[in-house]
Parts: C-alpha cells; structure tokens; sequence
C-alpha cells in the first residue's frame, strides 16, 4: 500500500468488512483499520505518520485482489471488494441507498467506463450527484457531464441538482446541442436545416445560421457566453444534457468546439487548411470533459445496428466518391444526390428511420465504420419468449452489422448507469475481449456492478387486459 502498512487480515460483520493492516515491518499487532470509507486508513497504534488518517494510493478493486492473493493466492478478475460490501450490507431499501451513497464513488473510479445496474428508483444518478464534489478534478476545468436520454429528464435532473445546492459553488448548466438550440431560438417555419443549407451552397450548416440568421445566432452564442461567465464568477459548472451529445462530443462536432471558449467570428473567416486544423485543435482542447455520467444508457448508446442492404448501399456510394475529400461535405453531398438517383435506398419498412434524410442516414451508416466481420445473421436460437410468428420470429434470417459505437474509447473517466441486462450484458462482453487480449495491461477499462437482488423493493402491479389494446389505438387508451 505504500511506506510501510501492510494488509493483515479482514472480518466481515454487519457493518461491512473490517481490514486491519500492520504499521510497520516490526508491527506484530495489526491495529490501523479500513471500514466505511475504503479510500483512507484510520490510523491506530504507534506508527511514523502525520495525522489520524493515511489516503489509500489505491482503488478497492486493486485492494480487493491484494486480500484475495494474500489469503488464498487467486484473484478472480471478476470479482470485486463492493460485490462483497453490497451482499454484506444490503438488505432493504434504506441500507441499498445509503450503500450507494457511500460507496458509489469508489464504484466510478473502479475501471475507465464502469456500468452500474441497479433498479428502479433506487437513487443512482441521485447518489452520484451527491458525491459530485469527489469527481470534480483539479480547477474544474474539465466538467462532470450528467447526460439524460431526452431533454425533459435532463431539465427533472437539473431541478434535483439545483435543489441540492442551492447555495454551494456548484451550479447546473444546460448544455444543449447546435440543433436543439436551435430549435428553442427559432421558429418552426423559419428553420434552415442542413440539407436546405447544402442546396443553398453552404458547406457548413452553423454558417447558414450565422450568415442567414444572425439574430437567431446572436442568442445561441448568449447561451453558451453564460457558461464561461459562470466560471468567471468562481462558480463551478455541471453539465447536464443528453446522450447523443456525449456520442458526438467525442469525434469533436460542430457542437463541442461552439462551447469552446476561444471560439469567436474567426471560425467564419477563411482561413489556410493548415489554421484551420490547428484552430480546431485548440478548440478541442478546451472542451474535454471530466467525467461523464450516462443515466438510463441503452443497447442503442453502446451498439450501432444496420441491415444489410443499408451498408452495402452506402458502402458503394462512399467507393463512389473516393477522390472527394471528406472535408468538401458540398461537394459529397451533391455526388450524392446523384448516386441516389441512380441507386435509391432499398426499402423494406419505413419505420426504421423514423423521419431521417437519405443523406444523414448514409452519413450514420458510414460512421458506424462496419467491416465484413460485423455481419451477423439473426436465428432461432435468439428469438425470445418461442415467439416464431410475432414480430421477433420475421427477423428470423436476416442479417445485420453490429459493431460497438466506441465513441467511449478516449475518455478517463465514463459511468453508465442502468436498470436492463442487455447493456450490461454489452459491457461484459468487452471486458471479456480487453481480458483475452494478453498484451492488455495497465488500468481495468471495464468493470460492471451488479447492484441488484431479489426482494430488495416490494412493488405491485395490476394487470387488466383490454380488447382494443392495440398499436394504432394506444395512444387514445
């Protein structure tokens, strides 16, 4: 652990296990502790420290695996001291919330994306919240992102976090993206979107606004103002938005260098290709998060999922344009429309857009960067509940590329949290292939916590069956 403490032994009791650790190499009567807060030592007996307390240099994980090795010489990569903590301490709705309070911030720094699952209402993103002064790092220049799936449960979390601290230097942001700021400064009829910016002959849609609409501009750049101003005034600034920021924050959109402080009218002026790279670079640098916290994440943020046809097609619009750079979109886009004059979408339902442009679904699909070993064919043995002849049963055959959206794989510091398998299922999967990979060394980048047991919550629910229950009627009922 450090100097001279050393690892003894540990009971386990109602409060959770006790470690005793030794002094010194000549202590023959383990006295220091570690119980509650598995980060520090209460230091106890003669010993050469300053202070009734020494910081742990390590996490609980790396702690756990030294009290494994030293008692039986075996270290489960997949078990974990908070397992342990969680099975001794938990055993009803008020000792669960309380373990999460303690311990969810151990739980966050376990591994560079950690997904937690637990149940409904059990005070997750609650507890995370309430520890948000240990995820802060530094002089808050990187922020804690709390991220919601739509902006309705984002705005409820920025009610409960003002709530929280009314007073304190902490203070809750609304980080919105480009469009859905936008949308809340524009109206309805008088919206450019970013096809009508292509067929208008802007390169950029965000140029579009500004030179189209500058008033509209002029209030989205207040908005972001008021996030420096904040810090500014010494306050320190969380943001909270929603998943599809965070996913697009990491291949550095038009969103994240907009919140960078040094971006100004200079980004509209031309500039040599080599400024405009080192401009964007410094924009980038300035708006890395801290921490980010996916609340409620779903197969969807983690997975990306297209038929077949879909891939194939853009794949052979993509080879189509291999001498257009990537950077010229108005020149791509136009080769575009007339590919798909040529060659349309293949169709089977219109559903599986919900409402997309041909061209900002290509551009999806191509960013997915499938390859051939992605394609996966659904059968039988995946059709749940034996249902053959509902909906699952006709996905019987058809193939699919799956691949992970990886837009995590540049952050320090991710923390899922969830109520559903399948995500943790997702999350386990990887760290099986990190764990396989035998040149793989240096910090966990998975880690999942089950933090869930039958009985824990008594809920009961009532179930009526209703003829006219159905798609089209539901909505109405």
């Amino acid at each position: 652990m450090g100097l001279d403490l050393r690892y003894a032994h540990v009971e386990f009791g109602q409060q959770g296990p006790k470690l005793y650790l030794f002094n010194n190499a000549d202590d023959n009567t383990p006295s220091s502790i570690i119980q509650g807060d598995y980060t520090n030592v209460l230091l106890q007996g003669r010993h050469h420290f300053d202070g009734k307390t020494y910081p742990l240099p390590v996490s609980p994980n790396q702690l756990y695996a030294a009290m494994v090795e030293h008692d039986t010489g075996l270290v489960d990569p997949n078990d974990h001291l908070l397992d342990r903590i969680f099975a001794a301490e938990v055993y009803d709705c008020e000792t669960y919330r309380r373990f999460l309070s303690d311990h969810i911030s151990s739980a966050m720094s376990a591994a560079r994306l950690v997904l937690i699952l637990g149940p409904e209402g059990c005070g997750k993103s609650r507890a995370v919240m309430a520890n948000i002064d240990r995820l802060i790092v530094g002089e808050a220049d990187e922020p804690v992102f709390i991220s919601s799936p739509s902006y309705d449960q984002s705005a409820e979390k920025i009610r409960d976090f003002t709530a929280m601290y009314p007073d304190g230097p902490y203070v809750a942001f609304e980080y919105l993206s480009l469009t859905e700021l936008y949308h809340r400064h524009c109206p309805e009829v008088d919206r450019i979107s970013e096809i009508d910016a292509l067929d208008m002959g802007f390169s950029s849609w965000v140029r579009a606004v500004h030179d189209q609409q500058p008033e509209t501009y002029a209030r989205m750049r207040a908005h972001r103002d008021e996030l420096h101003a904040l810090r500014d005034r010494g306050r320190i600034p969380v943001l909270f938005g929603v998943h599809e920021t965070v996913r697009r924050h990491a291949d550095t959109g038009m969103t994240r260098l907009f919140y960078a402080r040094s971006f100004d009218e200079r980004w509209f002026d031309q500039m040599t290709p080599e400024d405009r790279r080192a401009y964007r670079a410094k924009l980038r640098f300035e708006t890395s998060f801290g921490h980010v916290v996916l609340d409620e994440v779903s197969p969807g943020d983690l997975v990306s999922i297209h038929r077949m046809a879909d891939v194939r097609w853009a794949w052979n619009f993509d080879r189509s344009v291999e001498q257009i750079p990537q950077s010229n979109k108005l020149a791509r886009y136009k080769a575009f429309k007339a590919y798909r004059t040529s060659y349309p979408r293949p169709r089977e339902d219109d559903d599986w857009l919900f409402g997309k442009s041909d061209w900002t679904y290509v551009q999806e699909i191509l960013h997915a960067d499938y390859s051939d070993e992605d394609l996966v064919q659904i059968t039988s043995e995946r059709c749940p509940f034996d249902d053959f002849k509902g909906m699952y049963g006709e996905c019987i055959g058809r193939f699919y590329f799956v691949a992970p959206r990886m837009w995590w794989s540049g952050s320090s510091g991710i923390t899922m949290l969830t109520t559903e398998l399948v995500p943790a299922q997702i999350i386990n999967a990887l760290a099986g292939r990190c764990r396989s990979r035998e040149e793989d060394v240096g910090p966990e980048l998975y880690r999942v916590f089950r933090f869930d047991q039958p009985g824990l919550f008594a809920d009961f629910v009532h179930v009526e069956n209703h003829r006219d229950c159905k798609k089209q009627t539901l909505p109405r009922i």
